[in-house]
């Protein structure tokens, strides 16, 4: 996980998810039919993509396919107190299919993204772990383990594979590839460029 901060909600936002989703909660007052909500927040996707800069905000990869907008705070939580969370640009992350499908209505014990500060997470190099760093305030400990563990960042198969890919890309074509995994795979390319600074052999 990498640091994101909170963009500007799109100029047609307003418009095109956040009245029609209020609008279709004033007129959806039965329980039963607000299961799911409609998703008036696909209308957002490419704008939501940007705004991460095509990175999921949780495995802090670029996401090749167009990605899902995740409910940070899931409908699950939010449709009895806050149901108009779930039309509002701020409660939303870029994320995979694949992690979203994890997290599920899974948030409060999870990470968000926009907590995160620069240095809370490494990859480790050759094994392609991600691991925490000392640098995490005690406070967010326990929902660090429960975040890689939940969303399988850490070592799940696909991430693994995923950065490992990349790390062989890299020992291929060198430092030209080494600029585009900044905004490929972050992680990866810092764990390079940090062994390249203290002058390191990459194992």
């Amino acid at each position: 996980m990498i640091p994101f901060a909170l963009q500007p909600e799109p100029g047609s936002f307003d418009t095109e998810v956040r009245q029609k989703g209020v609008a279709w909660l004033t007129n959806t007052p039965d329980a039963a039919q607000r299961d799911r909500p409609h998703n008036y927040w696909k209308h957002c996707l490419p704008d939501l993509r940007h705004a991460f800069r095509g990175l999921c905000a949780y495995a802090a990869m670029r996401v090749e396919a167009k990605g899902t907008v995740d409910h940070f705070q899931s409908w699950a939580k939010t449709k009895a107190a806050t149901p108009e969370l779930a039309y509002e640009w701020r409660n939303y992350r870029f994320c995979s299919f694949a992690i979203n499908s994890l997290k599920n209505k899974f948030d409060e014990d999870v990470l968000d993204p926009f907590d995160i500060q620069d240095g809370w997470f490494k990859v480790s190099l050759p094994d392609m772990q991600l691991e925490p760093t000392d640098l995490i305030p005690e406070p967010y400990k326990d929902r660090v383990s429960i975040t890689l563990t939940r969303l399988q960042l850490a070592h799940g198969e696909d991430l693994v594979e995923f950065r490992r890919a990349w790390y062989d890309q890299y020992k291929e074509g060198g430092l030209p590839v080494l600029d585009m995994m900044d905004e490929w795979a972050p992680l990866v390319a810092k764990a390079i460029r940090d062994k390249l600074a203290a002058g390191e052999p990459l194992p």
